[in-house]
C-alpha cells in the first residue's frame, strides 16, 4: 500500500489523492473544482491566499469573471456548514482573497487495494443502494465499497448542484462578456446610479457608488474615464444613457441601478456601447449592505475585464479592486462625503466634512477618506467658507496621512501639490507632488488642471495652458477646466478670446457660479462695467450672499466712478468681517478700484499673512498692474517666490 498525506479538522477529514471530502465517515457532495480550491486553502491554512492565485490554481487554461469563484466559495461553506459572518473554517479578507482558519492536523492514510466495480439499483426517488459483487470480511474492501457508494451519492448530488446553477444563471442578467475580444474602448463615462429605494436618505447611493466606481477605473491607465464632476449633473436628470455617453465623447457608458432593503443592497449594471447601443456586459449583485464595498469591486473588476483588450499583468487588476477600507459603516460614511462634496454648497462641504471625519474616526486607516478631508478643508478656503490659515494645515495634515498610508494613491498627490501651491507657496514643491501623482495616473484630468494652475501662478503660461488643454482632451465638458481655460486667456490679456471660452463654458451649465465670476472679470478689463454687474449679479444668486462676489461688486462699482456705492459695499463687507471670515485681498481688490494705493497695499500684506488663496495669481493678474511701479509690489512677488 502507498502512503499519502489526508487532513482533519472538526468532524472532516480531506483525503486530496483520493478527492473525497467526509463528515463523520459519510461522503460530502462537491464539484472537482470545490475540491481543488479546498485543497488548495488546506494546504495553505493560516496563510492568506489570494483571488488572483487561486483563479489560476482552480482554472488554469480559462478565462474566468471572479463570480465563478464566489460560487465556488458558497457551495464549500454550505458544504462546511459555515457562516460568512463568523466564519468557522473560510474566512473571507475583503477585496484580496481567502484564508482557512480551521484547526488542521495531518494523519497519513493507506490506500486500500482497488476493488470490482460496483453495481447500482435503483430505489425511490432520491435513493441509491450500492452492492458489491461478493460480500467478504476483508475490512479495507469494505472500506472501497463505502467509497463507491459515497462517489455515487456524489455524483448524484453534483448533478443536482450543477442543474441548480444552471437554473441560477439563467435567472441572471445576461453577461455578454465575448464581445470583449472585439472592441477596445479607450474611453467611459459611469453614470450616477439611479436609485429605485423605498427608503429615504439613501440619494447618496447613486452619486457616491459612480464616484467609488471612478475611482477604482481611475486606477488603468488603458482606458480614459470621465471623472465625478463631469457626470454629477445626470444625477436627477432623466437622460438616455446613450445621448448622455455621446455628449461625455466616451465609447462606452457604465449606467445602473441600486435598490436597498432593510440590511441587503441590489446592484444591477449594464456596460453599452455608445455607437449602436450594444450591451457589452450586464449583471447584477444582491447582497448584504455590509458588503457594498464587494459590490463595487466586483463591478470595478468586471467593467475593466471587458472594457479593456489587455491587462499588463497582476499590477493592473490589483490596482483596479484595490482594498481602500474594510469597514462597511466607513465605506458608507465616504460615500456620503463625496455625495455632499460635489454639490459644493456651504451647507453641502459642511456635510461632507462630517462624514470625512466619521470614516477616517471609524478606519483610521481608511486613505481615501484622508484626501476626502483634504479635498472638503481645501474647497472651504476656495469658497472663503473658512481662513487659508485654518483650512489649509488641516489639509495638509489629511493628504499626508493619505500618503503614509497609500503612497500609490494619485489623488492623495493631487491634495498635498494644493495645498503646496495655494497655501505654502512652494511652486517646485507642488510641481513635484503633481508630477508624482501623473506618473501615477497619467489619465486624472484634475491632475493636470491643477498642474496647470500652479504653472500659470509662475508665469509660465504657455506650459499651463498646454497642461489645461491636456485635462480637456481627458474630459472635455469638466466645467472648471473650461473655465480656466478661459483664465489664461485673461492673463495673457486676450479678453475677446477669455470671453468667448467663458461663453462656451456657460453653453455646458449656465447655473456654474465661478463661469459668471470670470466672465464679470474680464467685461472690467474691456470696460464694459454694466455687462459685469449683469454677471456678478447672476453669480450672486447662483452662490449665495458671499463675500468674494460682493467684493468684486464693490470693485466694478468704485471702477466705474460709483464710489459712493462701492464705499457703502466696502463698509459692509468690514462689518461682515467682525462676524466670519472675509478675506483680506476681497477688502485690498476695492481699495484698489477706489484708486487708494496705500489701502490697497496695507490689505495685500495682510493678504500675504493670510495666504489668501487669489493671492497666488498676484504676479499674472492684470488688475493689479497698476501697482507694477511700486517697490512694495515687487516685495510681495519676493517673498512668495514669484520674483
Amino acid at each position: 500500500m502507498q502512503a499519502h498525506e489526508t487532513y482533519q479538522f472538526g468532524p472532516f477529514r480531506f483525503d486530496p489523492a483520493e478527492h473525497t471530502l467526509l463528515r463523520e465517515g459519510s461522503a460530502v457532495a462537491l464539484t472537482p473544482k470545490a475540491l481543488e480550491m479546498l485543497k488548495l486553502l488546506v494546504q495553505n491554512s493560516g496563510h492568506l491566499v489570494r483571488k488572483e492565485e487561486i483563479i489560476a490554481h482552480v482554472w488554469p487554461d480559462t478565462i474566468v469573471e471572479e463570480s465563478n469563484l464566489n460560487v465556488i466559495i458558497h457551495a464549500l461553506r454550505k458544504a462546511l456548514g459555515d457562516d460568512p459572518g463568523a466564519s468557522k473554517y473560510i474566512e473571507t479578507v475583503a477585496k484580496r482573497g481567502f484564508r482557512f482558519v480551521g484547526e488542521v492536523t495531518k494523519a497519513n492514510g493507506l490506500i486500500p487495494p482497488p476493488m470490482a466495480p460496483a453495481s447500482a439499483a435503483t430505489l425511490p426517488y432520491g435513493q441509491t443502494q450500492v452492492t458489491t459483487p461478493q460480500e467478504t470480511a476483508y475490512e479495507p474492501g469494505r472500506r472501497r465499497a463505502s467509497y463507491s457508494r459515497d462517489r455515487w451519492i456524489a455524483a448524484a448530488l453534483v448533478v443536482g448542484l450543477g442543474l441548480t446553477l444552471v437554473i441560477w444563471r439563467a435567472n441572471r442578467p445576461p453577461t455578454v462578456s465575448s464581445l470583449a475580444t472585439s472592441i477596445a474602448p479607450k474611453s467611459i463615462a459611469v453614470l450616477p446610479f439611479r436609485i429605485l429605494s423605498a427608503e429615504k436618505g439613501d440619494d447618496y447611493l447613486s452619486l457616491g457608488l459612480a464616484d467609488a466606481l471612478i475611482t477604482s477605473l481611475s486606477q488603468t491607465r488603458q482606458v480614459v474615464v470621465r471623472q465625478t464632476g463631469a457626470v454629477a449633473k445626470y444625477q436627477s436628470a432623466a437622460i438616455d444613457p446613450l445621448a448622455a455617453g455621446r455628449e461625455q465623447g466616451v465609447d462606452v457608458v457604465l449606467e445602473g441601478q441600486v435598490q436597498r432593503i432593510g440590511d441587503r443592497v441590489r446592484v444591477t449594471a449594464r456596460l453599452v456601447q455608445t455607437s449602436d447601443g450594444t450591451a457589452l456586459w450586464a449583471d447584477r449583485f444582491d447582497e448584504k449592505f455590509t458588503n457594498i464595498f464587494a459590490v463595487e469591486d466586483l463591478i470595478a473588476e468586471k467593467v475593466a475585464r471587458t472594457t479593456i483588450r489587455t491587462m499588463t499583468g497582476r499590477n493592473d487588476d490589483a490596482r483596479l479592486t484595490k482594498s481602500y477600507t474594510t469597514n462597511s459603516d466607513a465605506y458608507e460614511a465616504y460615500l456620503k462625503g463625496r455625495y455632499f462634496w460635489n454639490k459644493r454648497t456651504v451647507e453641502s462641504l459642511n456635510r461632507a466634512l462630517e462624514y470625512f471625519q466619521r470614516a477616517v474616526s471609524q478606519d483610521p486607516n481608511y486613505s481615501l477618506a484622508y484626501v476626502g478631508l483634504a479635498d472638503t478643508y481645501t474647497l472651504l478656503s476656495f469658497f472663503t467658507l473658512a481662513s487659508p490659515n485654518d483650512a489649509f494645515p488641516k489639509a495638509k495634515a489629511a493628504a499626508e496621512k493619505a500618503l503614509a498610508i497609500d503612497d500609490t494613491l494619485a489623488e492623495a498627490y493631487a491634495a498635498l501639490g494644493q495645498v503646496k501651491s495655494f497655501y505654502e507657496w512652494d511652486w517646485a514643491g507642488a510641481e513635484e507632488q503633481f508630477q508624482k501623482g501623473i506618473a501615477l495616473n497619467p489619465n486624472q484630468p484634475l491632475l493636470h488642471h491643477w498642474r496647470s494652475l500652479n504653472l500659470l501662478a509662475m508665469g509660465r503660461l504657455d506650459d499651463a495652458r498646454a497642461e489645461m488643454q491636456r485635462a480637456l482632451q481627458l474630459d472635455p465638458l469638466q466645467l472648471i477646466t473650461n473655465v480656466n481655460l478661459g483664465r489664461i486667456d485673461y492673463y495673457q490679456g486676450r479678453y475677446d478670446e477669455a470671453i468667448k471660452q467663458y461663453q462656451r463654458a456657460l453653453d455646458l451649465d449656465k447655473d456654474f457660479m465661478r463661469t459668471h465670476l470670470r466672465l464679470g472679470l474680464a467685461y472690467v478689463q474691456e470696460r464694459r462695467y454694466q455687462e459685469a454687474l449683469v454677471e456678478y449679479n447672476k453669480a450672486l444668486e447662483i452662490a449665495g450672499d458671499t463675500p468674494q462676489i460682493n467684493a468684486h461688486i464693490a470693485h466694478v462699482l468704485a471702477v466705474s466712478g460709483k464710489k459712493t456705492e462701492a464705499l457703502t459695499a466696502l463698509a459692509k463687507l468690514q462689518e461682515l468681517a467682525q462676524r466670519q471670515y472675509v478675506p483680506p485681498y476681497d477688502i485690498a481688490l476695492i481699495y484698489l478700484g477706489l484708486g487708494d494705493k496705500e489701502k490697497a497695499f496695507e490689505w495685500l500684506e495682510k493678504a500675504y499673512s493670510d495666504h489668501s488663496t487669489e493671492m497666488i495669481y498676484f504676479k499674472v493678474d492684470p488688475m493689479f498692474a497698476p501697482l507694477g511701479s511700486d517697490p512694495r509690489y515687487e516685495s510681495l512677488l519676493r517673498r512668495m517666490h514669484l520674483s
